[in-house]
C-alpha cells in the first residue's frame, strides 16, 4: 500500500456498528469494512474484538486494499468487480470454509452459475445467497489461480479493473484457448469442482 492503513478495531460488534453509522456506512450483517484510500486520506479497515479477526476478517479486509492497488495502481476511483473482489479477499482469510460450502451447494442443486455470480453489482439481501455469493466467489478465484498460476490471474484482474476490459474479453485475451467467455469458465469451474 502507498501508505499505511489506518485500523479501527472497537470493543463490541455493537460499538462496531453504532460507531460506523455515524460514519455514514451501514456495517451490519458484516465482520469488517475496507475503506480504499482516497485522495486525501489513507485506506482505513474496522472491525471490532472477535474470535475470527485475525484469522479471517483482517486479513479478508487487508485483501481488499492490496488486490485494489496491485489491479488499479493508484487510480483511486478504479472498482474491482464484486465477485472478485469478495473471491480474493475471502480466498485468502486462513479458513477453507468457503470450500465446503461449495461442495454443499452443488450436491444440493443450488449452486449459482458462474455467469450469474459475475454479473452481481451489489450483496445479494438474502443472507443465505450472499453467503454463497462469497464462497463462490473465492472458490471461482481458487480455479482460476489452481489451474492457470498467479501471473495469469493478476494480468486478468487488471484487464478487468483498470484496462477497461469487460469479463468476456478479459477472459479471452488472458486465458484463450481454453477459456473464451464466461460460459467456458462456468463449464471449467464445475469440472474443477467435481474432481
Amino acid at each position: 500500500l502507498k501508505k499505511k492503513p489506518r485500523v479501527y478495531i472497537f470493543g463490541s460488534y455493537q460499538d462496531y456498528l453504532d460507531n460506523l453509522k455515524r460514519l455514514g456506512y451501514n456495517a451490519a450483517n458484516t465482520g469488517g469494512i475496507a475503506v480504499p484510500r482516497s485522495a486525501r486520506k489513507p485506506a482505513e479497515i474496522y472491525s471490532f474484538l472477535s474470535n475470527n479477526l485475525l484469522d479471517e476478517v483482517l486479513p479478508h479486509e487487508i485483501t481488499h486494499l492490496l488486490f485494489k492497488e496491485i489491479v488499479a495502481g493508484l487510480k483511486v476511483d478504479a472498482r474491482v468487480p464484486l465477485w472478485l473482489n469478495e473471491g480474493m479477499a475471502t480466498y485468502e482469510e486462513r479458513s477453507d470454509d468457503y470450500k465446503a460450502h461449495v461442495k454443499v451447494a452443488l450436491a444440493k442443486g443450488v449452486l449459482i452459475p458462474a455467469t450469474e455470480i459475475v454479473k452481481y453489482s451489489s450483496y445479494p439481501a438474502d443472507l443465505k445467497i450472499n453467503s454463497l455469493f462469497y464462497a463462490e466467489s473465492a472458490s471461482l478465484v481458487d480455479f482460476l489461480l489452481s489451474e492457470y498460476g498467479g501471473a495469469k490471474f493478476t494480468s486478468f484482474s487488471k484487464k478487468m479493473v483498470s484496462g477497461g476490459k469487460n469479463i468476456n474479453e478479459a477472459l479471452y485475451s488472458t486465458y484463450y484457448p481454453r477459456l473464451k467467455d464466461v460460459s467456458q469458465l462456468n463449464d471449467a469451474w464445475l469440472k474443477f469442482l467435481k474432481k
